[in-house]
Formats: C-alpha cells, structure tokens, sequence
C-alpha cells in the first residue's frame, strides 16, 4: 500500500502565492490544522500512480479553467469530459469520506467506476455552483479581521471537500458532498440504488430549492454555463466555518455572536 494524497499533488501551484503554505483543516483532528498535504494510505501503488494520478492530472487541468475569483454576476462555461470529472469527484469523496469516517460504504460501491472498471453508479448527480467575490460591510470586516481575513474584496481561496446538509423528505441513506476550488463548488448527490428515480430527483431538487442557481451537469454534454448568482464568499465561509469553527477558535465565534446580534 502506498500514501495517496487526499488532494491532488500540485493544487497548492494554483491556490497559494509567494511563500505561503498550505494548511489542512481535517474533522478527526479539531484542534489543529495540518501543515502539508494530508494522505490516506490504503492505496496499492499500481492504482495510485497510474489511473488515480491520471484523475488528478485531469482534474487541475479543469481547474486551470477557472483559477481565478469571480464577481458577481460574472458566467463561465466549464469544458469538461462526464467521466473523467464524476470519477475525480467521487475519489475525492471517497478519499475524505475515509479520512472522516462517514459515507464509506456508500461511496465504495463507486469504486470500480472511480478506476475505470464500471459503469458510473446508478442515482448519482452533479451540480456546478458558482462563488463571486464579495465587498463586505465595515462590521462585516472589522469581524472578519479578528480572524486573519483583510481586504476591501473578500475572495474565496480555499480548497476543500466538505459535507453539505439541505433540508429533503426523501428517506434513507443519502450523499451530499461538495468539492470547491477558489470559485468552483461542484456537488455530488448519491442514494443508494434502491431509491427510486422518482425520489432521486426529488433529492435533487430538495437541493436545488437550497441552491437555486447551481446547474446540472449532464452526461450527454461536455460544456456547461453557470453564472455567480446568490452565492458570495461570505455564505460560503459561513457553511464552511458552521461545520469547522470550533477548530477555528474565539474570533469567529465573536464574529457569529455580532451577526446574530445586529438589528
């Protein structure tokens, strides 16, 4: 078994700048982050350096496409080939459903179709939701402040795969994932196969009721617009430090308090 990055080896070219170094936030270890690049070692060496590093060979080679922060309103078309991308979501799920310890057996039935093997997992769906940059308000930044965010502009930087919870009636066991690069968040949706079509689509726009700007990413294309609407590095930050802040400490708790407490 060989150590297989959790994200691909590379990603820090297009994320950092100057001398900065990357650091890891993992839920397993909520009171610090990781310098480096986290791994997961349960990976033969065959599969790691062949198909599993041709994924990530592709998948910053989308991301180069829109390596950039966006403002509002701004509409990209994303190129992209179903398979490659669905496979590279679903290893980065796996990876971090492993490295968390939940979704695991879910998303192990995905496996084959992650290394070429299979056919792509019945009751599975890919949403593209924009993040434009975002001025805050002089509250809004004096808050920010206190936990190292400056600037007129606040900009979405960070790389990360995350859970993402929505309100849904459909019942039983269910995926929802999101990988976000700078501007890019693409969410996976998952049942297990038992779920009918119907309530899988009814998952899907349970979803869509939540994000309403995101757009599908179909099989049958290999292009798709998306503009960024409704979502700005600001609510980003706040579902990502409402999962994580504790790891985060005092100033964005301060931070919360404040919000809660304007008129």
């Amino acid at each position: 078994m060989t150590r297989e990055h959790l994200f691909p080896k590379g990603i820090d070219s297009l994320l950092l700048e100057g001398d900065e170094r990357s650091h890891f936030f993992l839920t397993r270890s909520p009171d610090y982050f990781v310098e480096g690049e986290p791994t997961v070692r349960d990976v033969c060496r065959v599969c790691n350096n062949g198909v599993l590093s041709e994924l990530d060979a592709y998948a910053l080679g989308l991301l180069r496409q829109c390596n950039r922060y966006l403002s509002e309103g701004e509409t990209i078309v994303l190129h992209y080939d179903y398979d490659l991308l669905l496979r590279w979501l679903l290893k980065m799920c796996f990876n971090s459903a492993r490295v968390h310890d939940n979704n695991v057996d879910m998303l192990r039935r995905a496996r084959g179709y992650i290394l070429g093997n299979s056919i792509n997992p019945k009751r599975c769906a890919v949403f593209l939701r924009l993040i434009h940059s975002y001025v805050p308000t002089n509250f809004e930044r004096s808050a920010l402040a206190e936990k190292g965010e400056h600037g007129e502009m606040l900009h979405h930087k960070l790389f990360r795969c995350s859970l993402i919870m929505f309100p849904t009636s459909v019942k039983g066991e269910k995926v929802g994932r999101a990988i976000t690069f700078k501007s890019l968040m693409f969410n996976v949706l998952m049942v297990t196969p038992k779920t009918s079509h119907a309530q899988f689509e009814q998952f899907c726009q349970d979803f869509l009721c939540t994000s309403p700007f995101a757009v599908r990413i179909l099989a049958q294309r290999n292009s798709v617009e998306a503009s960024a609407k409704g979502f700005n590095t600001l609510q980003a930050l706040h579902g990502h430090f409402a999962l994580q802040g504790h790891a985060h400490g005092e100033p964005w708790r301060k931070f919360e308090e404040r919000r809660s407490a304007r008129p």
